[in-house]
């Protein structure tokens, strides 16, 4: 079964690039740009380029000239595409076009691989992802902390929460927060002092049944780990 108008190719490695942090509508327009340019040469346009207006993009998008223009205007700067002004639009050339949507490209990882090592790969790769998602939802959680000791404007101690989310279970941590927020302690260094050292107390280490029943799978394992360390 084939699919009708065909395809462009969208590197993973967008996500990374500075693209991705820019406004959504500039993706959408950037996107688009890649589907109407030329997939190969023609008498008017060369593989990678075709004319555009920009009210034309603007609605065809549903977005404001303004976002085309200075998505046009940025895309320059950042060496994604050049442009030349015609009578009848503006002429746009998507740089690199040849190195990101020749299907070729994307295979040299995998090339001359067996079906093990390829899955091996796709093994640590799904690995990677899975590390890169705790780390961020222990991010996520150390600012909660922060916030919980009214310490949201100290972000260098993120990297600190962090590494108690992972010696302690994030129950642990929240409840000891939760402690150190009700004492009321007014010096924030002080306050932050009460809950690391509150952390490392038997009493915020102690865990009863109750609390084990209510821990996912992944704190019970780290609570298990932890205590076993401790023998």
């Amino acid at each position: 079964m084939t699919i009708d108008y065909g395809c462009i190719l969208l590197a993973r490695k967008i996500q990374s690039s500075e693209i991705w942090k820019k406004p959504a509508d500039w993706l959408k327009i950037w996107v688009y740009l890649l589907q109407e340019v030329n997939h190969q040469d023609n008498k008017l346009f060369k593989r990678g380029e075709n004319l555009f207006n920009y009210k034309d993009v603007a609605r065809e998008c549903g977005v404001k000239y303004n976002s085309v223009a200075k998505f046009i205007k940025w895309a320059k700067l950042a060496t994604l595409v050049a442009t030349h002004k015609t009578t009848r639009g503006v002429v746009v050339k998507v740089l690199n076009y040849n190195k990101y949507q020749t299907l070729q490209n994307y295979k040299s990882d995998t090339k001359g691989d067996t079906v093990g090592e390829i899955e091996a790969k796709q093994k640590r790769n799904r690995s990677d992802t899975i590390t890169k998602e705790c780390k961020n939802e222990n991010t996520t959680t150390a600012k909660t902390v922060l916030k919980i000791l009214n310490l949201s404007g100290k972000e260098n101690l993120i990297p600190a929460v962090e590494d108690l989310l992972e010696r302690y279970t994030d129950k642990v941590v929240r409840d000891v927060a939760s402690k150190v927020a009700t004492k009321s302690v007014a010096n924030p260094d002080a306050r932050w002092t009460t809950f690391v050292n509150w952390c490392g107390s038997e009493k915020a280490k102690s865990t009863t049944n109750a609390d084990i029943a209510t821990m996912t799978k992944e704190e019970k394992l780290a609570y298990k780990k932890e205590k076993y360390n401790k023998l």
